[in-house]
């Protein structure tokens, strides 16, 4: 309370009528003040907030109990001559809900009672006797409200509702179905405006009028030259991407039908036509019926036409999405009514590729390897209005980076982004991503009528892509950043295998990956898939097996000894005993057991090698060695016997020097499924392993497959020391291309680069334990194909860096081109209406495309010549030569 002693306006004093008092509590200065001032200083503010002293406390009253009377087209001091009667009226704003009395204008200037309302920045319930309106700023905060929030109209009524009584005596009547009439017409009215409907030029009817277009994408006439086809060597620039999925969140229940809750939008913005989908419908039910799965057991082909409730009338959304800029494709909205049809899909599909006529097409599908089976026949059979005229009669269809996981080996090589010709770094899984912010819509959209939920859709997609469009220009920007600096990386990595290589090699390989990208039906040889049997430590076991019974075959004497043990029995029976003894410090178990067979070997060991029961009865001499662990035991294998100085028979070190070969790439051969079998588990406890139990036992798995792995490891580099110990005295020569020395940074899972490197198959340079195979390295044909799997992968991984840096440039070009050719549309509209109101809001809608046209200059200065520099690097405008 303030401490003058009256109002000041000097008519009324606190002492001698105390309950006079009032205040507002949304003005800025809390000025106590009598009736009569209150209600001229809100002359122009007549929706807020004011209480009035009872001599005890505040207590909450309204201007509508003060008298305060509303004049639409006058004002209270100049009110109308030839006013209506006083009515009682209810004003939906911001943060309350208000009474109020009005009184229309009737005087010879008087314009319909709806038109006075809106011209005080009152949007009417009805145009025919309106006594509900609500403030503009309402509709406005309330449908950015639910974009960021995807709050529903109802709870938000309800809020206002109690922040007009949250006592419960004094409840408003309810207003709920006038605010979600006025909210669907605003949405509908917005979306018109922005659109540039009613302007000269603008189709009201087109297909896709009402939808917010990609700057990005390729859109003839506006952001490519008509003629862009004339330049062979960048017709991949104008390709156009797609991704297909289906939500089964953004149900709708069996409430109202279409004849009572029609759609305003019409099928013009990203929900089709739903009388046009219901006749498609019709005359191709059953024609397609589902076919059984020979991939994954994917619940998308199963569930096709299993999923439903009779208590859905809409059981999940069907939408295409670009799959390079995450932004909706215009009128690909498909209400689903089981599962993901194929007649569905295919008319959200082709409905949002008839956008794109004449450019080439790229298809992402999460099942896309079953789905595309018969895709030409069934465009074949639709109608006209399903086909787009092009003259690339084929699609390139492709499966989302993530989803390919789990599908089988075959869809790998066929449909990965990662092996696609013209993709850059483009991973297909944006639809998915736009499902995390669209599913929040499911709460409010289920209880809809058909019409009202279509029109709720499309205005939220609107402002997704919206959102799309303003983060462009920093979206390039970081994209451009990283291109930057991997591209160079890969380039190089992609040289450094090259290099020993000749070129008619080189040439054979990039002759046959070549002809495998162009072949869409992936009928020619795959290069990156193995196709020749590698050799295990059994293989080898049965060829060493072979030679000592060719050796033993004139030697009587050998043929003695060999009787009881051949010399590749021993080897072997070595080579386990010492793998046992690595396990035996860990596991513990048996020590007894394993002595007794390290004794029984030493005693046919000595059939073949002598010269150990001399080595051995010099070591039992030396207290140290007298009582050694039995994980201590010298096995003295013939490497252990040279290396002490000792003479062998060179027969059995190379025996040994060749069982270690296989044992050491069986261990890498093991390690390998360890690591998969870990990154498996890891997954699982990723996705499912939240609680303490499951993630106890799945942390089990882990430290278990951890063990192996080390363990595998620690086989390995025993081998390999001795391996390469003797090489060179052996004559052993190429063994050191495939077998490496093993650091712990080398054992990392094939999805993983180094420590501290992006994560994903484009930015992984793998450790050389995926770039070897269990071969034996005198098979030429071996060794030939390890180095071409690793060289068209690394290939691959180039050529995609290389393709996103070309990318990046033509779509910074075209989002300039789109924004200046936008501007020069609304400045069109502007000249050619007399409309002043209409003239005024062409013109702001130009200047806005002018400013984010020199924001995206600004942002990206210097980022061609970044993208052009560098190992790997060029120009949009140059000719295109990639280094692969």
């Amino acid at each position: 309370m303030n401490s003058d002693s009256g109002c000041p306006c000097n008519h009324v004093e606190w002492k001698h009528e105390p309950l006079k008092r009032y205040r507002c509590v949304d003005c800025i200065e809390s000025v106590l003040r009598c009736k009569d001032c209150l209600l001229r200083n809100h002359e122009s503010n007549p929706f807020h907030t004011v209480e009035h002293w009872t001599g005890k406390y505040f207590e909450k009253t309204s201007l509508y109990d003060l008298g305060l009377v509303l004049h639409p087209g006058h004002s209270l001091s100049l009110p109308c001559l030839a006013p209506s009667k006083l009515q009682a009226f209810t004003v939906i704003d911001i943060n309350c809900i208000y009474r109020t009395t009005i009184c229309f204008c009737r005087c010879s200037r008087a314009i319909p009672d709806h038109y006075q309302l809106l011209h005080a920045r009152l949007y009417p319930a009805t145009v025919t006797a309106p006594q509900t309106a609500a403030t503009f700023r309402f509709l406005e905060f309330f449908q950015m409200l639910s974009f960021m929030s995807k709050v529903s109209a109802t709870e938000y009524y309800s809020a206002l509702e109690r922040m007009m009584d949250n006592t419960g005596t004094d409840i408003p009547k309810s207003r709920s179905h006038e605010v979600l009439r006025m909210i669907r017409e605003w949405r509908h009215l917005r979306v018109l405006k922005r659109s540039g409907v009613r302007y000269d030029g603008v189709d009201d009817n087109a297909s896709g009028v009402l939808a917010v277009k990609c700057p990005a994408c390729p859109h003839a006439g506006i952001n490519i030259p008509t003629n862009w086809w004339k330049d062979p060597q960048k017709i991949w620039l104008n390709k156009a991407f797609f991704a297909l999925d289906a939500n089964f969140w953004l149900t709708r229940f069996n409430v109202s039908n279409e004849e009572r809750d029609l759609a305003l939008n019409k099928g013009r913005a990203y929900m089709v036509d739903d009388c046009l989908l219901q006749q498609h419908i019709a005359t191709f039910q059953g024609h397609w019926p589902p076919e059984k799965s020979d991939c994954s057991d994917h619940d998308a082909v199963k569930l096709a036409n299993c999923r439903g409730d009779h208590n859905l009338a809409t059981t999940g959304l069907a939408l295409t999405t670009c799959a390079r800029h995450n932004s909706i494709h215009a009128h690909s909205g498909v209400d689903l009514r089981l599962g993901e049809e194929y007649i569905l899909m295919d008319y959200s599909l082709l409905s949002s590729i008839k956008n794109f006529p004449n450019l080439p097409i790229t298809i992402s599908y999460d099942i896309m390897c079953q789905y595309s089976k018969k895709l030409y026949q069934r465009i074949a059979s639709y109608p006209p209005i399903l086909h787009t005229p092009t003259p690339f009669p084929r699609y390139q269809l492709l499966v989302p980076k993530f989803h390919l996981a789990a599908h089988k080996q075959d869809c790998v090589w066929s449909f990965s982004y990662n092996y696609a010709m013209g993709i850059g770094r483009t991973d297909g899984e944006g639809v998915e991503r736009n499902w995390s912010t669209q599913n929040a819509l499911s709460g409010s959209t289920k209880k809809m009528g058909p019409g009202s939920r279509r029109d709720t859709l499309d205005d939220h997609f609107g402002d997704h892509n919206w959102r799309k469009t303003i983060s462009l220009a920093t979206l390039i920007y970081h994209k451009s950043l990283e291109a930057a600096k991997m591209r160079p990386k890969m380039v190089t990595a992609y040289q450094d295998t090259s290099e020993g290589l000749d070129e008619s090699t080189k040439e054979c390989w990039r002759t046959m990956v070549t002809e495998w990208e162009q072949d869409l039906d992936r009928k020619k040889q795959n290069p990156y898939e193995p196709k020749v049997r590698e050799y295990t430590l059994n293989q080898i076991r049965l060829e060493l097996a072979r030679e000592d019974e060719e050796l033993i075959r004139t030697d009587l004497a050998a043929q003695a000894v060999s009787s009881r043990i051949t010399r590749t029995q021993l080897i072997s029976q070595g080579l386990e005993l010492e793998e046992q003894q690595l396990r035996l410090p860990i596991a513990s178990r048996r020590p007894n057991n394993l002595r007794r067979k390290i004794n029984a070997f030493t005693e046919v060991q000595a059939l073949h090698m002598p010269v150990t029961v001399i080595i051995r009865q010099q070591q039992q001499q030396i207290p140290h060695k007298a009582a050694q662990a039995t994980y201590d035991l010298p096995l003295l294998l013939p490497s252990e016997v040279l290396l002490l100085g000792s003479s062998c028979d060179p027969i059995l070190l190379d025996y040994e020097w060749r069982l270690r070969y296989g044992a050491a790439h069986d261990a890498l051969e093991q390690m390998r499924k360890h690591l998969l079998s870990r990154n498996a588990v890891l997954g699982w406890k990723l996705r499912y392993g939240h609680g303490v139990r499951e993630g106890n036992h799945s942390q089990n798995d882990v430290d278990q497959l951890t063990s192996k792995i080390l363990a595998c490891a620690a086989r390995y580099q025993i081998h390999f020391k001795m391996i390469q110990h003797f090489s060179e005295r052996l004559g052993k020569v190429n063994w050191s291309k495939s077998l490496k020395p093993l650091r712990g940074e080398d054992i990392r899972s094939i999805l993983r680069g180094k420590d501290g490197d992006p994560s994903g198959e484009g930015y992984v340079i793998s450790s050389w334990i995926w770039n070897t195979s269990g071969v034996d390295h005198t098979d030429e044909e071996n060794i030939a194909e390890c180095l071409r799997i690793s060289w068209c992968k690394a290939r691959s991984r180039a050529l995609r860096w290389q393709e996103d840096c070309i990318l990046l440039q033509e779509e910074m070009r075209r989002v300039k081109e789109f924004f200046q050719s936008s501007q020069r549309e609304w400045e069109y509209r502007a000249e050619n209406t007399l409309d002043p109101g209409q003239q005024a809001y062409a013109y702001r809608q130009a200047g806005i495309r002018e400013r984010m046209r020199a924001f995206c200059i600004q942002k990206w200065q210097g980022l061609d010549e970044l993208l052009a520099r560098g190992p790997g690097g060029f120009s949009l405008n140059k000719k295109h030569e990639f280094v692969c």
